[in-house]
């Protein structure tokens, strides 16, 4: 991804390519009555893969896949806080570890000129909401993985994200086309 951003691809056509491939093979699978259920983790899993795009255009590589292997300790909270479920001494100490890691790599971004420590600060920033994305995604399907058959519910995950990829992309290219437009020229100025 990274590559193709540098190559000028905008995050939007990133997505749509990424979704497209991945939800071809399962449109097969696809089943009307799965659609609406699956809406939920569907959008976090985009909105997820969107902001890990976005950050790829603010900060490293390297950095994006820090914060957003961090979904991993963000789940217990977020089962706390939406089931009450009990967090472990051992999710504790993980998640200590992990914004203890979260903290250096933003206080290192400080190091850096303003301009580019605050586009590293903004990418960090959105890769973290892809992991906070990513973790809410994960207790998602633990619920609907006990609810419903997986092969047409994930076929119906792809097909939203691909729709969502489609929807935004036509979003980003008409921003771009009226941020880009430049306004018309003066009139010109009669001579004495």
């Amino acid at each position: 991804m990274r590559m193709a951003l540098g190559y000028g691809a905008s995050p939007a056509a990133i997505n749509v390519v990424r979704f497209v491939f991945a939800a071809g093979p399962l449109l097969p699978a696809l089943r009307a009555n799965f659609l609406l259920p699956s809406i939920p983790a569907a959008s976090l899993t985009f909105l997820g893969n969107m902001f890990l795009v976005l950050a790829l255009q603010f900060t490293t590589a390297g950095r994006v896949s820090f914060f957003s292997s961090c979904s991993a300790v963000l789940v217990p909270f977020f089962d706390f806080l939406f089931n009450g479920t009990r967090i472990l001494p051992r999710h504790l100490a993980a998640s200590a570890l992990c914004i203890a890691g979260m903290a250096i790599l933003t206080l290192d971004s400080l190091a850096n000129p303003l301009g580019a420590a605050s586009r590293m600060m903004l990418g960090d920033g959105l890769a973290f909401l892809a992991s906070v994305c990513f973790s809410n995604y994960t207790l998602r399907i633990a619920v609907d993985a006990r609810r419903f058959h997986m092969t047409p519910f994930v076929a119906a995950i792809g097909f939203w994200k691909l729709i969502f990829s489609l929807i935004f992309a036509a979003l980003f290219a008409a921003s771009s086309s009226v941020l880009s437009t430049s306004p018309p020229p003066p009139p010109p100025h009669p001579s004495p």
